[in-house]
């Protein structure tokens, strides 16, 4: 995942979500925004800012940074920091991993075929009733 980590959610190279996310009649998306369609998840990411602000660089969906990455098994928690409409945000993605086994690659081998998410605005460092932070 570390090649959909980077290329896709940071960089917003979204035309390179198939080489990571299986194909659409085997994906399983549980965000209550959106279907069961890697197209539709990537349109999603990739839509510009739903405020109607005339500043073109913000995005709707914009990841910039990730802070940890905890796998086990076949499941790979994401946790990021970026915002939502230009509000500060975390994005905690769950991804289910599967591996096929006639892939001839590793990049083949290990496709994303289910993603779940929560998504969280980050109140400013004045509002929050502790030191520890989100991240």
């Amino acid at each position: 995942l570390r090649g959909a980590r980077s290329e896709v959610l940071i960089k917003r190279d979204f035309e390179k979500m198939l080489d990571y996310v299986t194909d659409d009649d085997s994906f399983v998306q549980h965000s209550p925004h959106l279907s069961d369609s890697v197209e539709e998840w990537r349109r999603y990411l990739a839509q510009p800012s739903t405020t109607g602000a005339d500043d073109d660089d913000t995005k709707h969906v914009q990841y910039d940074r990730i802070h940890r990455v905890l796998a086990r098994g076949n499941y790979v928690l994401v946790v990021s920091e970026g915002s939502r409409d230009g509000v500060h945000t975390s994005f905690y993605d769950l991804f289910r991993v599967q591996s096929k086994p006639e892939a001839s690659s590793e990049v083949e081998n290990r496709k994303i075929v289910e993603h779940w998410d929560t998504v969280e605005a980050v109140p400013p460092e004045s509002e929050w009733k502790n030191d520890n932070g989100k991240f």
